[in-house]
């Protein structure tokens, strides 16, 4: 099973610190370590591949698919609050257990606090069709039990995906074979009372020679909605088409479809995002290269494309790009991520802006998001509401699946950890996240999960603007060296190691000070009854500048391991001892651990600085010199070994 190893697997970008904001979440329900998260729905069998919505009060509503009856699977869904409470029946409730099964739900608010669920459904016993239900904030059925049919033409139709109609109700758009041959583009229109507005079972979008599958929907702005696809029209090379349908169900733009780009060779997956202005901008991967590239195009309200003919070049970095997802910039522009493996390491994620003139606005070929060693798959992109965006993906990092994310801003800086915030580390593997806006900036981010190592469950996790994390460190028993790796919002002992039977001490001007209350960059004496886990949340601290005075010190750490050689010092070179750390006896470290208090003298008065990029000048760093002389004893002289050991024993003279 994998343990939670922040030392080995993180590596944490520059975070601002807004203290408000975090001790709103530190009181709430949710949990920050991505060890526990929140149970949505743990019921036998499996549960899986979720879809949410937003409550409108801060909180989300999850729908799945569901074989908790051992027969057949079934829709059901939960809502939890901004806190992380679960509001509703326990595993959640109900959507549809009609015979045989139903599959893929898909979700989106219904405006007033409840939400719109679309589906799969195999209840006719011999084809796919397409249902829906509301759902109210108390979880009260409005609709038909089980559901009302959206479509259920002859033979099959697929994957419904919708949009709000802005009234209450929903369009929703699938692709459908009920002309026996080819699958074509069809949707429809279904009212707040459950009620279908459109011709029944669905307004053909396109129904040209070939196939047009997987399309993608966004809102007009004005009740009706544009759609895109992939189009066969042309033979075996796939294109990309898109369409318009007011909310009387009328086609806006050429009867057959707009050509949003049909180079040669392949065109896959179109993913759409409205511009704010009545049109959309769609974004794909595109093999007109014989490599997989990310290209985009906007199209306004009247169906005449804005950008360069066949799309912008979003990354045609060497290698392969697919994979892409999108969300609006809220200025008119879009932010596409996407899976890269432009590296030999592996694939990793990149992301661009591009604004509404169709100019890129980040670094040629994108930004990394994350390029951590193995693979990372199927990035989810949510605006944050502030002009950049949160993205997750799946993440192989450990060797398991697990739930990353990371967010950026509209300048395209990473504003949480380097590599991404863990959001899951359970257990086994997590997969198929998925989430939307909390509203101030963080995610509600919901997935599958294997944890239980018997069958798939629901899981959730709240992360909040400035990524804030839960971390764990180990004591022994007796007197330790200790510190605070992060930014927290009460820094009271009592807080922070609540299980400590000792006051704090720190060492200043030669003698031992109690303290009630602690800091960061300070290594502090404490003392237990047992050797435990300590856990502590906050904002990463990925540097620290420390002051030290001549002589010995008692100096903290940031929140991921430091190599001692790559310390710098201000002034520079300034010469120091081994680092001494302390485990029922001083040891010679030659890592700064997170949590950790360490000794270190010093031969003058400056600056010693922790970071974890290591891209701070060499020529400034320490000059680590062994010594003979010991530290000094714990504040009442209790040591069970003075005698310093290490793991890579080394003379204590030079």
């Amino acid at each position: 099973m994998k343990q939670l190893r922040f030392s080995s697997v993180l590596s944490w970008a520059l975070s601002t610190v807004v203290l408000i904001s975090l001790s709103t979440r530190l009181t709430a329900q949710w949990s920050h370590s991505p060890y526990v998260n929140k149970a949505i729905s743990i019921a036998s069998n499996n549960q899986v591949l979720p879809s949410i919505a937003t409550d409108g009060a801060g909180g989300a509503i999850i729908t799945w698919y569901d074989y908790r009856s051992n027969t057949n699977f079934d829709i059901y869904a939960q809502r939890i609050d901004s806190l992380g409470i679960v509001q509703w029946i326990e595993n959640g409730i109900i959507i549809s257990n009609a015979m045989d099964h139903q599959y893929y739900p898909t979700i989106i608010s219904d405006g007033v606090g409840g939400a719109i669920i679309s589906w799969l459904d195999f209840r006719s016993g011999t084809d796919l069709d397409i249902y829906g239900q509301r759902i109210d904030a108390l979880g009260a059925i409005y609709w038909d039990v089980n559901g009302v049919s959206i479509s259920t033409a002859a033979n099959n139709q697929y994957y419904p995906t919708m949009v709000s109609d802005g009234s209450g109700g929903a369009i929703v758009t699938w692709y459908d074979l009920r002309s026996g041959t080819n699958h074509d583009i069809y949707a429809q229109r279904i009212d707040a009372s459950g009620i279908a507005m459109w011709t029944t079972d669905g307004v053909p979008i396109c129904i040209e020679a070939g196939d047009q599958l997987s399309p993608s929907i966004t809102s007009d702005g004005a009740g009706g909605a544009i759609i895109t696809w992939i189009d066969f029209r042309s033979g075996m090379s796939p294109d990309i088409y898109a369409q318009r349908i007011d909310l009387k169900g009328l086609l806006q733009w050429t009867a057959a479809g707009v050509p949003i780009c049909t180079a040669v060779n392949d065109q896959w997956y179109p993913i759409i995002t409205n511009d704010g202005s009545g049109g959309a901008i769609i974004t794909w991967y595109d093999y007109r290269s014989d490599t997989g590239d990310i290209y985009a195009q906007r199209i306004d309200s009247s169906g005449m494309v804005q950008w360069t003919l066949e799309g912008v070049s979003i990354c045609n970095a060497p290698n392969t790009q697919w994979s892409p997802a999108i969300t609006s910039d809220r200025t008119g522009g879009a932010i596409i991520a996407w899976l890269d493996r432009r590296s030999s390491t592996g694939q990793h994620i990149y992301a661009q802006r591009i604004d509404k003139a169709g100019l890129v606005q980040w670094t040629t070929n994108g930004v990394a998001i994350s390029t951590v060693s193995n693979s990372l798959y199927f990035p989810s992109i949510i605006s944050d509401a502030t002009g950049g965006a949160i993205i997750t993906w799946i993440d192989y990092r450990t060797g398991y699946s697990d739930i990353y994310a990371q967010r950026i801003n509209a300048a395209g800086m990473l504003q949480w950890l380097a590599s991404g915030v863990p959001v899951s580390t359970a257990p086994y593997d997590q997969g198929s996240p998925t989430m939307i806006s909390n509203g101030m900036s963080g995610a509600i981010i919901t997935w599958t999960d294997y944890r239980s190592g018997v069958d798939l469950d629901i899981y959730a996790h709240h992360v909040d603007s400035l990524g804030v994390l839960e971390i764990g460190f180990n004591v022994n028993d007796k007197w330790n060296l200790v510190s605070v790796p992060l930014t927290v919002i009460d820094f009271s002992k009592d807080v922070l190691f609540p299980t400590a039977i000792t006051s704090a001490f720190r060492y200043k001007g030669g003698t031992y000070m109690d303290n009630s209350t602690l800091a960061n960059s300070v290594g502090y004496w404490l003392k237990f009854s047992s050797a435990q886990t300590v856990s502590m949340a906050g904002v990463p601290r990925t540097e620290d500048t420390i002051s030290v005075t001549q002589g010995w010190n008692l100096i903290g750490s940031i929140t991921l391991p430091v190599d001692a050689t790559t310390i710098t010092s201000d002034p520079g070179g300034i010469v120091t001892s081994d680092f001494f750390g302390y485990a029922r006896g001083y040891y010679i470290s030659d890592t700064i651990e997170l949590g950790k208090g360490y000794w270190v003298k010093v031969n003058e008065s400056g600056k010693l600085i922790l970071s974890s990029s290591g891209t701070i000048s060499a020529s400034n760093r320490i000059r680590i010199v062994p010594t003979e002389e010991l530290p000094p004893p714990p504040p009442n002289g209790e040591v069970s070994n003075l005698e310093p050991r290490t793991s890579n024993p080394k003379p204590l003279f030079p």
